[in-house]
């Protein structure tokens, strides 16, 4: 199951994503009105925090750098907004979000396949970790080879049992 924490001002629009992803009993939602409301409550179990960037008092911008300062857990984050700008998106990018979403007509759509997008990422880390992990556990149990030290005491003892 995928915790996702929505940080949206506009209650009818965080309503609809609530009952959108509802929908989805592979998806556990909690939301928050604001970004200060969501700093109190996010804890590391978050797997994707969705955040609004135009909000009052603290933007969804300030709010993802404020959550990567306090170090709240490994998450994925999804931004959303009205007022597109290139310089938004910069400051998205430069703060690792997945996604880059336009409220608009189809963006429940576009927000499921951006967490869609996001499954089969986190799916990937955890087989290159599971790899990593059987690959790491192999070598701790295969036999050792001699070191050059004992090969040659060895050698040695043989010689002396041949002569």
């Amino acid at each position: 199951m995928m915790k996702i924490c929505i940080v949206e001002d506009d209650t009818n629009f965080r309503k609809a994503l609530e009952i959108t992803f509802g929908d989805y009993p592979q998806y556990e939602i909690v939301s928050f009105k604001n970004a200060k409301e969501a700093l109190d409550g996010i804890d590391g179990s978050f797997d994707v925090v969705i955040t609004d960037i135009n909000m009052p008092k603290m933007d969804g911008l300030q709010f993802l750098s404020a959550l990567q300062e306090q170090g709240s857990g490994h998450y994925k984050a999804i931004v959303i907004t009205g007022n597109a700008s290139v310089q938004n998106a910069i400051k998205a990018i430069r703060l690792g979000v997945k996604d880059f979403l336009i409220k608009e007509k189809n963006i429940e759509k576009e927000m499921i396949e951006a967490l869609e997008r996001i499954a089969k990422e986190q799916e990937r880390e955890l087989n290159a970790l599971d790899s990593k992990a059987n690959t790491q556990k192999l070598q701790a149990s295969a036999p050792k080879s001699p070191s050059k030290k004992n090969t040659e005491a060895n050698l040695v003892e043989s010689k002396r049992f041949i002569a």
